[in-house]
């Protein structure tokens, strides 16, 4: 066991409460107001080799603190420790480094509110849009798919160091945002559970470099801004954001033998997009969209320099959410597309990306038992992926889920890519 892992796995065993699930008293009075959980996850893979491919221990803990009015303070990290690096001996050095532990800064700041005026300023998390599943108009936070789409969306995104100025006006909010330390994906390496496929024809050699981000400076910060209202009702809003663009393009060459050399790099974009919202009481409309300008795609013409092409792309959902007495559910129903303009045959992602998905969370086992079911369809790819689970309120403080996640469909497609990785889990978790 690596050190940091040691370290890691110390604070866990420290942090671990004695409280007994039946415990339902008041907690006492801490001069500290210090919150967070520990959370203990394992999952199997269901597929040959059937066998476990997480064993992860998590420790979040975080200080809230308000001096008066004015001036708040936020702290707070995560620390983790998977155990399957030690029981097995399943995945490379390389993945292990890379996932057996880690200690990072969550959301860290400081928060100043004058009348109507908010300033933040710190690591935190901007969140601009946000649908069941999948992420359009959150585009302002980096994403940890070191294990897909799969954790809580809190965990997947990153927090950036930014300066969030918010106005709260009668009927407008204005929000203006500068990020001089832009966060980046964090991808899965190679030999990794969930390593996202990459832009290589199949059976031939490939080398994958370090990736190259920008450099810390003034001229590579971000920045961006939105401004939302209420009409009638209706809920919309619009947004831009100038920033590199947080998942990382494989710019390719290739060498004698051949062999293909896959370098990760980051690319400025311009990102324009909207999000609005109706509630009609029986029902809530929802969309968002976005429209990104200078994005990189790989393309298969050997004769490309770097193998990418420079395109617009545009991207939207369109969802509605309702709970029929009758049914004690809620339902959630999108649609979805993305679409790539003056798209050519030799791009490797389709012109037309289009996909639907199905939420359901039924309420009639009370309140202590949640259900919850997402299941999302790409009808480009016919592929799809399933994700059922229930979460079972133990105690005031300890919460116990058992679910799956089910993949199928064409192996180019994303959510086919891992049918032979679909998984059973517990997670069980203690709120403190």
């Amino acid at each position: 066991m690596s050190i940091d892992a040691r370290i890691c796995l110390i604070l866990l065993i420290l942090c671990i409460p004695t409280t007994s699930f039946s415990d339902t008293s008041e907690p006492e009075n801490n001069p500290l107001p210090i919150h967070g959980y520990v959370q203990q996850e394992t999952a199997y893979r269901l597929t040959e080799p059937n066998e476990l491919t997480k064993v992860k221990q998590i420790l979040q803990i975080g200080l809230d603190h308000r001096f008066n009015e004015i001036v708040k303070i936020k702290i707070s990290g995560r620390f983790f420790y998977d155990a399957i690096f030690d029981i097995t001996n399943n995945f490379s050095d390389t993945v292990r480094r890379d996932q057996e532990a880690e200690a990072v800064f969550r959301e860290t700041y400081l928060d100043l509110s004058f009348g109507e005026s908010n300033l933040t300023v710190g690591k935190q998390q901007i969140v601009w849009g946000e649908v069941p599943g999948l992420f359009f108009a959150d585009i302002v936070t980096a994403k940890d798919y070191r294990e897909f789409l799969l954790p809580s969306f809190e965990y997947v995104r990153i927090p950036q160091w930014a300066v969030n100025l918010q106005y709260y006006g009668a009927d407008n909010t204005i929000q203006l945002i500068w990020i001089p330390i832009q966060e980046f994906d964090k991808m899965p390496v190679v030999g990794s559970e969930f390593v996202f496929k990459l832009p290589v024809p199949d059976d031939v050699p490939y080398i994958v470099n370090n990736e190259q981000k920008p450099a810390m400076s003034i001229e590579n910060s971000s920045g961006g801004m939105r401004w939302s209202t209420l009409i009638s009702g209706w809920n919309p809003a619009l947004f831009y954001l100038y920033k590199y663009d947080t998942i990382p393009t494989y710019f390719r060459t290739v060498e004698p033998g051949p062999v293909i050399i896959l370098t990760p790099k980051h690319t400025r974009v311009h990102q324009l997009g909207y999000t609005v919202s109706k509630d009609f009481d029986v029902i809530v409309l929802k969309s968002e969209g976005v429209a990104t300008l200078g994005k990189m795609f790989q393309t298969k013409d050997i004769t490309t320099e770097s193998g990418v092409v420079k395109k617009d792309y545009l991207e939207y959902v369109i969802g509605a959410e309702f709970s029929p007495d009758i049914l004690q559910t809620t339902i959630n129903l999108q649609f979805y597309q993305r679409i790539i303009l003056n798209h050519n045959t030799n791009l490797i992602d389709p012109a037309i990306d289009s996909g639907a998905s199905v939420w359901l969370k039924p309420k009639f086992f009370g309140h202590s038992i949640n259900p919850e079911l997402l299941f999302i369809y790409d009808f480009t790819n016919q592929d799809w992926m399933f994700r059922p689970k229930v979460a079972w309120t133990l105690s005031n403080s300890w919460l116990l889920t058992i679910g799956s996640d089910l993949f199928g469909g064409d192996k180019d497609g994303l959510f086919g890519h891992f049918s032979k990785k679909s998984r059973v889990y517990t997670e069980l978790r203690y709120n403190f």
